[in-house]
């Protein structure tokens, strides 16, 4: 349990890689990820879907798209793919226009998949 302001709150997950404590809400839905301070950094709620931190991002989904964004809670890569996958190693696969790609952490392309079907 984590002590914030007169609260108790569940800790589901605290992450050091990031700093943030993944946080239960009241209504037993929603996450949040806090500071050690109690501060919200992210509000999932502001999310369709929100993925696990890796490499510094986690996929996020917003009107239909996915992008990414940092720990604290800014936009890292707009929101534009029709699907994506979490970095590793600094890079991450995206589909977008009937095409797979890995992006760079700054949503560069830095592999096109060629795929053909037989």
């Amino acid at each position: 349990m984590l002590f914030i302001f007169n609260e108790i709150k569940i800790i589901k997950h605290w992450d050091s890689d990031i700093g943030l404590a993944k946080i239960k809400v009241e209504d037993g839905r929603r996450i949040k990820y806090k500071n050690i301070f109690g501060i919200t950094i992210i509000d999932t709620n502001d999310y369709e879907y929100m993925g696990k931190y890796n490499d510094g991002l986690a996929v996020v989904l917003k009107d239909g798209k996915y992008g990414y964004i940092d720990t604290k809670g800014k936009i890292a890569i707009d929101f534009q793919y029709y699907n994506t996958h979490g970095f590793s190693e600094g890079l991450a696969m995206i589909y977008n226009n009937g095409k797979y790609a890995f992006i760079d952490k700054n949503g560069n392309i830095a592999y096109e998949l060629v795929l053909e079907v037989h």
